[in-house]
């Protein structure tokens, strides 16, 4: 998964660090129902960023994601980026051990399973912006 991302970022079309990328019908729902999340499209999509050094990814909360996004948009620079890419190396070698106690091995569901169950829960049409 995370190979052609890191030919996108030799291409220049994300970085390594940043807000992770969502599917675009998601996030098209996301910028009218979530405050701000449009702030996250001032900087490229990221391999990693600071929701997920934090444990949140996958089947958490999209609104907890975007603040820490949110956070790490208004005060990054390179010493934040080293950090974020170090813990990011920490994180490797337990990422198989979160996965199996939190994430979608855990219920026995593949990830198109967890796709079909996500789009379950959204609503048909994405709701009107509030003028």
């Amino acid at each position: 998964d995370e190979l052609p991302q890191l030919i996108n970022v030799l291409r220049g079309e994300m970085s390594l660090i940043g807000p992770r990328p969502e599917r675009p019908y998601f996030a098209e729902w996301f910028e009218v129902a979530i405050p701000f999340y449009q702030q996250r499209y001032t900087v490229k999509p990221g391999i990693t960023g600071w929701s997920q050094v934090n444990g949140f990814r996958g089947n958490s909360s999209i609104e907890v994601r975007t603040r820490f996004d949110i956070f790490y948009i208004r005060n990054r620079c390179p010493i934040f980026n080293l950090m974020i890419l170090m813990l990011t190396c920490l994180a490797l070698p337990v990422q198989p051990v979160w996965d199996d106690y939190f994430g979608a091995k855990d219920q026995g569901l593949t990830f198109s399973q967890e796709d079909e169950l996500c789009a379950e829960k959204m609503p048909d049409s994405v709701p009107s912006k509030k003028a």
